[in-house]
């Protein structure tokens, strides 16, 4: 086998594999865009949502207390 043989094949097999890689890339890469709109999308909609949190009342409990009903 030559050199050109070598670059030759070594051509071939380069665009080969380009033409099975880019179709599959550019749909991945399409994918993750929607997905990262829906992701926009989804977390401006959390942030217009007024929150209905309970207040806290009072002091936090005393987890080193020893008390049982704090212990796993």
């Amino acid at each position: 086998m030559t050199v050109t043989d070598y670059y030759l094949l070594l051509a071939i097999h380069g665009v080969t594999l380009a033409l099975l890689t880019a179709e599959p890339f550019v749909a991945f890469l399409r994918a993750c865009a929607v997905e990262g709109r829906a992701i926009q999308a989804a977390l401006r909609r959390a942030e217009q949502q007024p929150t209905n949190l309970p207040a806290l009342v009072g002091e936090p409990p005393d987890l080193e207390s020893g008390d049982p009903a704090w212990t796993t």
